[in-house]
C-alpha cells in the first residue's frame, strides 16, 4: 500500500513506502512584505485581557477562523484590540483558504484599513506568508489517501497548481475540489464534501476550467 505524505516545511511530496521524493518545490515560500517592521514593542502590557472584539465577529466569521485568529494573537502577544483582531482574522482566513468580507470585518470593529495593515504586516513578519496552498495540498493528499487513490496525488496537485495560476480569484478549496473531480472523475458532491466547500461553487469552477480548455484547443 502506497503512503503519500506532504512535508510542508520543504514543499515535498514523499512516498513513505519507498522514501522517494515524488515532487518538490510545490509551494513558493518567498518572503512577502518581510522587509517591513512596524514599531511595536513586545514588552508592552496588553490593553485587553479578554478577546472581546473576537466575540463580536462570531456569527458571520467561521468559528475555525476565529479560533485560529485567537491562537495568532496569543502566540504573538499582540493583545485583543480592534486592529489586532481584524488583522489576525484576515490573516487566518487567508492561510486557511476561507474567504471573508475584509471590509465588513473592519466596519464591524470600527477600525481603519491603515491601522489593520500595520498589524497585518507585523503578523507577516513573524509568521510569514499565509501559505494557503501548503494547507490545501496537505488536504488533497489526505483526501486521496482516504479514497485509497494516494498514487494519483501528484497528478491532482499539478492540475491544482495550474488552475491556481489561472483562477487566482477563486477559493483554493473550491479549486482543489474541482481538480479532484476533473482528474479522478468522482462526483462533485463527494469532492465538495471532502474539501469542505459547496457543490455550486465547485460546479462553477468546473465550467470555467472547461471553457478554458475549449479556448486552448
Amino acid at each position: 500500500m502506497q503512503v503519500i505524505v506532504y512535508d510542508c516545511r520543504r514543499g515535498e511530496v514523499i512516498d513513505l513506502t519507498t522514501g522517494l521524493v515524488l515532487e518538490d518545490h510545490i509551494v513558493d515560500y518567498g518572503p512577502e512584505w518581510r522587509s517591513y517592521k512596524p514599531q511595536l514593542r513586545r514588552g508592552e502590557p496588553l490593553r485587553h485581557s479578554k478577546p472581546r472584539y473576537l466575540a463580536e465577529l462570531k456569527g458571520f466569521i467561521p468559528r475555525i477562523v476565529i479560533e485560529d485568529a485567537e491562537w495568532i494573537l496569543r502566540k504573538l502577544k499582540l493583545g485583543y484590540g480592534r486592529a489586532q483582531v481584524a488583522a489576525a482574522v484576515i490573516y487566518a482566513s487567508k492561510r486557511m483558504g476561507i474567504p471573508i468580507d475584509e471590509k465588513l470585518v473592519m466596519e464591524k470593529l470600527d477600525i481603519t484599513k491603515g491601522k489593520v495593515l500595520k498589524y497585518y504586516r507585523w503578523i507577516l513578519v513573524e509568521l510569514g506568508s499565509p501559505d494557503v496552498d501548503k494547507l490545501i495540498i496537505a488536504r488533497i493528499i489526505a483526501t486521496l489517501s482516504n479514497m485509497n487513490v494516494a498514487h494519483r496525488a501528484i497528478e491532482v496537485i499539478k492540475f491544482y497548481r495550474k488552475a491556481r495560476e489561472i483562477l487566482q480569484a477563486r477559493s483554493p478549496r473550491v479549486l482543489a475540489a474541482a481538480c479532484i473531480v476533473k482528474v479522478l472523475g468522482i462526483s462533485i458532491a463527494e469532492a465538495s464534501k471532502a474539501m469542505g466547500t459547496s457543490t455550486t461553487s465547485v460546479r462553477e469552477v468546473l465550467q470555467q476550467l472547461e471553457h478554458m480548455e475549449a479556448d486552448g484547443n
